[in-house]
């Protein structure tokens, strides 16, 4: 009798640990999800352009509690690397979970983005610019953190509310803003162009000196002729692009010009963040996003 006491005492509390252990199994996904949301919420108060005193006592005070201090260790070294708020405007409010899956025990691996929105933006529930973003978030001492944060390449937006009519009877989306802080817009929308010839790129020759030069490359999965002229004036140089491809037996053309200013002429940190912004603008996404928003009005 006393031993099946025990063994109904045993099953009990087997039975207890298994759905406590259970019932925490279920909740750690959201517990996940609960310190990357918090986490998000948190980035545009880290201003990466300030002193790095500044900087440094942001970031603690910010990203404690929700990232190892291994991590928080590595952004002090590099602030460079550390995510949050590079501009006044836009700046990062929140991030978008795409995915959560477990990597190992007690393991987590979150894919999403940072949606960047300017002060028009947060009234009408848009935003400006979204940057990928992949965490591991991991239970340290009965405790879930960050360990490791990869941020990727800015992707730039076509506000579909804005567009342009020209005389060739045609519309266009364009964005606002490239969502750059060191590259400026100075003919800008585009000027839109479209002639009764078959699509055609005489390319230059591969001589990088050349103040024009064309080539021909193709944006998703489309050819483009791509003429750009550039020309320096006080610390910067001004490129005008003609962006050209096929629209039937027609050839249409996108022209602009920015403003590119010299990195080297920054100093720290606004050097490195200028030449980083500089390696990864995708101006060719842009434009290919533009000419597939052509339209009759």
């Amino acid at each position: 009798m006393r031993k099946q006491i025990l063994f109904i005492i045993f099953l009990i509390i087997t039975v207890f640990c298994v759905w406590e252990l259970t019932t925490e199994a279920r909740q750690d996904p959201r517990k996940v999800l609960e310190v990357v949301q918090t986490f998000g919420d948190r980035l545009k108060n880290v201003s990466l352009l300030a002193p790095r005193e500044v900087l440094a006592e942001g970031i603690k005070e910010n990203y404690k509690g929700l990232v190892t201090q291994q991590l928080i260790d590595a952004w002090l070294t590099d602030p460079a690397k550390a995510p949050g708020r590079l501009v006044s405007s836009p700046w990062p409010d929140h991030i978008e979970i795409i995915s959560l899956e477990p990597v190992a025990a007690n393991s987590y691996k979150v894919a999403g983005k940072i949606i960047e929105v300017t002060s028009g933006d947060a009234v009408n529930i848009g935003f400006a610019t979204k940057r990928p973003v992949t965490m591991i978030v991991e239970k340290i001492n009965n405790r879930w953190l960050i360990s490791r944060c990869d941020l990727g390449v800015y992707e730039t937006t076509i506000p579909q509310s804005l567009s342009v009519a020209g005389t060739t009877g045609l519309v266009f989306d364009y964005p606002v803003s490239l969502g750059a802080e060191f590259i400026d817009l100075r003919s800008w929308p585009p000027e839109l162009t479209i002639v009764d010839q078959p699509f055609f790129c005489a390319v230059t020759p591969g001589i990088f000196s050349l103040p024009e030069r064309v080539i021909e490359k193709i944006i998703n999965s489309k050819f483009y002729c791509v003429k750009s002229t550039s020309e320096g004036a006080a610390g910067s140089v001004y490129t005008t692009y003609v962006y050209s491809t096929a629209i039937g037996d027609q050839t249409i053309s996108l022209t602009f010009t920015l403003r590119y200013p010299q990195c080297n002429n920054y100093i720290e940190p606004e050097k490195t963040l200028c030449l980083k912004e500089r390696s990864s603008f995708d101006l060719d996404s842009v434009i290919a996003a533009i000419m597939a928003s052509v339209r009759r009005p």
